[in-house]
């Protein structure tokens, strides 16, 4: 007995005494802040719009100091304002849809400007957005002015909703309280 109060006294110490030789270095993520893009599609503009909340990420937390990484990390709210009303809505204005999602933005492996992607779930199941997929993932090449093509793709779940897909433009523009 005492053999075991000994060997776990022992492991205790050697627990106390590497947490206090070998600190590690925990990095506070910077918050730039909130970004919006409004979407345009062939045919014409959509209502939806993006407000991005971006955090930049450190590639190596480790340096000192720590430098900053290529990576940022984005939660993403997706809706439809209508100006007139105040109110989202979808399709034929009567129907109101919102998506909420999580992503990365870093710098493309060639070229310039940034490349966006994230996954966004839909809060309600609707037959007349989004093909009545729940959850879509959604691309953007983006360049230096944060403009750039994009495209969403749903997979087709839950059964019967079939894949759905659709292109098109975003512009950057200022974010407001509707967005």
């Amino acid at each position: 007995m005492r053999f075991h109060v000994a060997t776990g006294m022992v492991g205790l110490a050697v627990v106390v005494i590497l947490t206090a030789v070998l600190p590690s270095r925990a990095e506070a993520l910077t918050e730039l802040g909130d970004f919006c893009w409004t979407l345009d599609a062939p045919g014409g503009p959509i209502i939806d719009t993006l407000r991005l909340s971006v955090t930049q990420m450190t590639s190596n937390p480790m340096a000192n100091p720590p430098t900053p990484g290529p990576l940022f990390q984005v939660q993403v709210r997706w809706r439809a304002p209508t100006p007139t009303l105040g109110q989202l809505t979808v399709g034929d204005g009567t129907v109101p849809y919102e998506l909420l999602g999580a992503g990365t933005v870093g710098a493309p492996f060639i070229g310039m400007g940034f490349n966006l992607g994230f996954h966004a779930t839909l809060i309600q199941t609707l037959p007349t957005s989004f093909g009545g997929n729940i959850g879509c993932s959604f691309a953007a090449v983006l360049n230096q002015a944060f403009s750039g093509p994009w495209r969403v793709q749903c997979s087709g779940a839950p059964p019967p909703a079939p894949p759905f897909s659709a292109t098109g433009q975003l512009r950057f523009t200022p974010c407001t309280q509707a967005e």
